[in-house]
């Protein structure tokens, strides 16, 4: 993502919406030519409908062409908001069942 932020950059406006990230992973965001808004949610390890509202008074105000989630937490909670607002949705699988561990529940948000 970095990477096609940083190529696309002159041509879109990114945002990320998530918890806050990481040390290593906001330095990586400073060097990138252009730059890329970040809107913090709390931090969650669950599936917690309470950050629902949260997340869909951001869709509305940020009003994105498309939005993408890497894990199944974003996919879940994001992606039925995004659609109910008409904007795209892309998931990469990135061997989530092996960090997120293999209940049957979290196996079931892969299907």
């Amino acid at each position: 993502m970095l990477q096609l932020m940083n190529r696309l950059g002159d041509r879109f406006a990114f945002s990320i919406v998530g918890p806050p990230p990481s040390a290593e992973f906001q330095a990586s965001l400073e060097s990138l030519t252009h730059p890329v808004k970040l809107v913090k949610l709390r931090e969650a390890d669950s599936l917690d409908l309470r950050d629902l509202p949260v997340i869909g008074s951001t869709l509305r105000r940020l009003r994105p062409d498309m939005i993408h989630a890497q894990n199944p937490r974003g996919r879940f909670l994001a992606f039925p908001i995004a659609r109910m607002l008409g904007i795209r949705t892309a998931y990469t699988f990135n061997m989530s069942l092996l960090i997120y561990g293999n209940s049957p529940f979290r196996q079931r948000l892969f299907h």
